[in-house]
């Protein structure tokens, strides 16, 4: 059971003790500086947590890989213009990477954790996730990248469950974490502030330069490229608008805008792509989300045949397209893939 000492996976180790489930606890320890991750109070809640219930702890310092897949590469594809999805990232190749290995290594039936997400057995007898029932606390998009082999190794409790319920049961348990915050902003940066990370990867990061328009001219200056991403509207302190970030040029150091024009397209192209479409649904079925709780488009899929790069084309309006962020592919509520978003 990944238990990280918040409300939501706490809720879930007691809920499996109280069904008869033998478990043993695993908190992933992914950072030790500049703060902790998880924080010294919410490891004490799971360490309390388990002692309550009789579960055992493990504490696992997944800190190199967390540096490797997530911290390290955000900030690099930060410097470079991107604005990346960390949280899928995290997934994808820490959290759900490590689980399986350590249910590996102990004999363990399944992985459990306390993601509002759930999953279903397709006719062709694999396993995909689906969405959960709680549309505001949905977690599917920043697990789209989880394939099959994965997915129908977990167990995901809280699928049918709302937060309010998971507050009300996690108090009658008495549970330590049931008045917890839940977390906020990014989990590795102080204050959940990125722009604090990334002049200890460059100390260029933040070199002052020209917002311009399309055609070149300048309309002011910023202190920084990495302080902008593609559609941004708010804090661009300049008159007549509204404007939108079009473009970073983070070599010139200049973030190109335009006015009143909001940067949708009608396709997108992108890597990596993980594809696990279901053959018995129906095709026009297939669905786009590419950020968390944004909106749904009818799409159609076309593989660009190289290194997982595909062509992801709206069928009924145009999006806002960010490279960086992930393009996460659904059949109805149930996940088939993402891929990384690279125009």
């Amino acid at each position: 059971m990944g238990l990280s000492g918040g409300v939501d996976s706490s809720a879930v180790v007691a809920h499996l003790v109280e069904q008869g489930d033998t478990v043993i606890a695993a908190t992933l320890v992914m950072q030790h500086d500049p703060i902790a991750v998880p924080g010294p109070e919410a490891l004490e809640r799971a360490r309390q947590t388990c002692e309550s219930l009789g579960v055992p702890l493990i504490e696992y310092d997944a800190s190199e890989a967390f540096r490797k897949y997530v911290s390290g590469p955000f900030c690099a594809e930060y410097l470079k213009g991107l604005t990346p999805s960390p949280c899928i990232g995290c997934n994808e190749h820490v959290k759900f990477a490590t689980l399986v290995r350590l249910s590996d290594e102990l004999s363990c039936d399944a992985v459990a954790t306390g993601h509002y997400v759930g999953r279903t057995e397709g006719a062709d007898g694999m396993w995909r996730l689906v969405r959960g029932r709680d549309t505001l606390r949905d977690q599917s998009y920043f697990m789209c990248r989880l394939g099959p082999d994965v997915v129908s190794r977990c167990l995901f409790p809280l699928c049918d469950a709302t937060k309010a319920q998971t507050r009300h049961y996690a108090a009658e348990e008495e549970l330590p974490a049931s008045d917890a915050h839940d977390s906020q902003g990014l989990c590795f940066a102080p204050g959940g502030d990125y722009r604090t990370l990334l002049p200890t990867e460059d100390p260029m990061a933040f070199a002052p330069g020209d917002i311009v328009d399309e055609q070149g001219s300048v309309l002011g200056h910023h202190e920084g490229t990495p302080g902008y991403t593609i559609g941004q509207r708010k804090g661009l302190g300049l008159a007549g608008g509204p404007w939108y970030v079009q473009r970073i040029d983070v070599d010139g150091h200049r973030v190109v805008v335009s006015r009143l024009h909001h940067p949708t397209e009608p396709t997108m192209t992108v890597r990596d792509l993980v594809y696990h479409p279901d053959a018995s649904r129906p095709e026009d079925e297939l669905v786009v989300q590419t950020r968390f709780h944004g909106p749904i488009r009818h799409a159609r899929v076309r593989s660009l045949g190289t290194h997982g790069e595909a062509r992801i084309e709206m069928l009924d309006g145009e999006e806002l397209v960010v490279p960086g962020q992930t393009a996460a592919l659904y059949q109805g509520d149930v996940v088939v893939g993402g891929g990384i978003i690279t125009s």
